[in-house]
């Protein structure tokens, strides 16, 4: 089965490819809601940025597609082999001036829907995966990783804390102090509700939330907050406030931008 729904930028194109009729790589809350035309619309309207970069979405549910979860940047070698009974409409759909990108499951999200947030935030997944196999491509999320990971151990100083944060592996879980301090700064609805678990998945939450409403919200870190049996406290600080709230998230939108509009052309599996 194909399906081609044509929409206006930033998603040009959303293509079902497998047979949506049954469970396969997609289980059945996510087939049933993608095959929904009004959630189509909805995820159509919440995809805004870049503004000027096209998304070509191409979304898999086929037995061979369970083989491909969160691989990231790939070429069409890569498709043609790996995707044997799919791979031919989904080079067919292919576009060269935008980012195309395959979903091929909802794995990992402990149930929550596939939303447009929540396609979004595992883009974020891709463009992770890329990491390792095109670091020169996505040299940039790594620049953001940097940033709030520094950024965030800064805070000991101001707290005079000492909790620290695995730099070589950011999918450990967030654990006492940071745990609160991460799900405090961050204004998405994970935050809000304390889900928010490593380093990772904060990135990948910013980077919904750019695409989504094109600017990136955070809160500075609190005055004060209580841990276990002790309040921890820091000196009110304006620069400090100003460069969670203001300096921050301006250079992760830069950063985000510029390794979206690097993978233009280019093929994600996610």
């Amino acid at each position: 089965m194909f399906i081609k729904d044509l929409f206006e930028a930033p998603i040009s194109d959303i293509s079902f490819m497998g047979d949506w009729d049954k469970n396969s790589s997609f289980r059945q809350q996510d087939r049933k809601l993608l095959s929904n035309p009004k959630a189509i619309t909805k995820i159509k309207a919440m995809w805004k940025f870049p503004e000027d970069i096209n998304f070509n979405i191409i979304c898999v549910n086929h037995k061979e597609a369970k083989n491909h979860i969160e691989i990231g940047v790939v070429d069409q070698k890569y498709i043609a082999k790996g995707f044997t009974e799919t791979g031919e409409d989904i080079l067919k759909s292919l576009k060269g001036d935008e980012i195309n990108v395959i979903f091929t499951n909802n794995n990992g999200s402990e149930g929550v829907p596939m939303t447009g947030w929540i396609m979004a935030h595992r883009l974020g997944h891709a463009i992770q995966r890329s990491r390792w196999r095109y670091p020169k491509l996505v040299y940039y999320w790594d620049e953001a990783i940097q940033l709030y990971i520094d950024s965030l151990s800064n805070l000991n100083e101001h707290y005079n804390t000492n909790f620290s944060i695995n730099k070589r592996n950011q999918s450990l879980p967030l654990t006492g102090p940071l745990k609160y301090l991460v799900n405090h700064i961050g204004t998405m609805k994970s935050a809000r509700d304390a889900n928010i678990r490593n380093p990772y998945e904060f990135l990948h939450e910013m980077l919904a939330q750019y695409m989504i409403t094109g600017s990136i919200k955070l809160n500075p870190p609190p005055l004060s907050f209580k841990y276990r049996n002790a309040i921890i406290k820091r000196p009110e600080n304006e620069s400090l406030d100003d460069e969670w709230i203001y300096d921050i998230p301006h250079q992760l939108k830069d950063y985000f931008e510029t390794v979206l509009y690097n993978l233009v052309g280019k093929i994600l599996v996610m």
